[in-house]
């Protein structure tokens, strides 16, 4: 094996001559594979970055895309209301003439805003009779804020000092029953 390598027997086949071509030919594909290498991580790494890039960019359309529905359908809602009286979203729960004067009612916002400043006329009419018009009628106001969709009980209290509610509670022989009768309210529409 010595005498291949070191002979000189073929001249065309020097193989010490080959062998120094073969280990320059080792080191320039060491170093090229090395900067290919890190020419490779480096294009691994913008591909990563790139992935997450198109990840935030697509939550933060999405998150537009719901403000600008929920924007569209609050104008078209607000478009929508511009005629409406939000009196005629109020609905009534209960109500029950509790004492001599004081009045119990559960009522409903059943529109798509808050209201408020809720002005109403509670009338009075006898359950075991039938009377063409009500008996008696207080009115009230209620400025509180009430939540779409939520109930609201509020207590009424007659304050005229006629006591004419007096014999007439939930119970009694001529119970009364009120029924409230809203006359105006303001929508809360932002």
């Amino acid at each position: 094996m010595e005498k291949l390598i070191t002979g000189s027997q073929n001249p065309a086949f020097n193989t010490q001559l080959a062998m120094r071509a073969l280990h320059k030919f080792a080191g320039v594909l060491a170093v090229v594979s090395l900067a290919a290498d890190k020419h490779s991580r480096r294009l691994v790494y913008l591909t990563w970055a790139l992935v997450i890039l198109t990840a935030v960019l697509l939550g933060y359309t999405a998150f537009l895309y719901r403000d600008a529905h929920a924007d569209i359908h609050h104008r078209t809602l607000s478009a929508q209301r511009s005629d409406a009286n939000p009196v005629e979203y109020i609905s009534l729960r209960e109500t029950i003439l509790e004492k001599p004067g004081i009045v119990r009612i559960t009522i409903r916002n059943n529109d798509a805003f808050p209201i408020r400043n809720i002005s109403l006329n509670i009338t009075f009419t006898p359950a075991t009779r039938v009377v063409p018009q009500p008996v008696y009628r207080i009115q009230w106001f209620i400025p509180d804020l009430i939540q779409s969709g939520s109930d609201y009980e509020f207590t009424a209290v007659d304050t005229s000092g006629a006591n004419v509610l007096g014999s007439h509670v939930s119970g009694s022989g001529d119970e009364w029953i009120p029924k409230p009768e809203f006359t105006s309210a303001e929508s809360v529409t932002k």
